[in-house]
């Protein structure tokens, strides 16, 4: 009989690969917010999270943050022009 290959890794090897090391804590809470996270969901459950980052990150790469003095800043240089 043919013993059914488990793809899962310990948390210990998953997180010795360099490449994905850095993102352990990340990881961590997305499995916190999504218990029942597996291999039909988890392409949608990236392309979400990964845009909820990537929200912040234009927000901080923004000459002008979003804020109240960001958007007062902003119309100081638009009353300039």
């Amino acid at each position: 009989m043919k013993q059914k290959r488990d793809n899962r890794t310990s948390e210990y090897d998953r997180f010795r690969n360099e490449k994905i090391a850095k993102h352990e804590e990340w990881v961590k809470e997305l499995l916190k917010k999504y218990p029942d996270i597996n291999a039909e969901n988890i392409h949608a459950i990236l392309q979400k999270e990964v845009g909820l980052v990537f929200v912040h990150v234009l927000e901080d790469a923004g000459v002008y943050k979003c804020t109240p003095k960001g958007r007062e800043d902003f119309m100081r240089f638009v009353d300039s022009l």
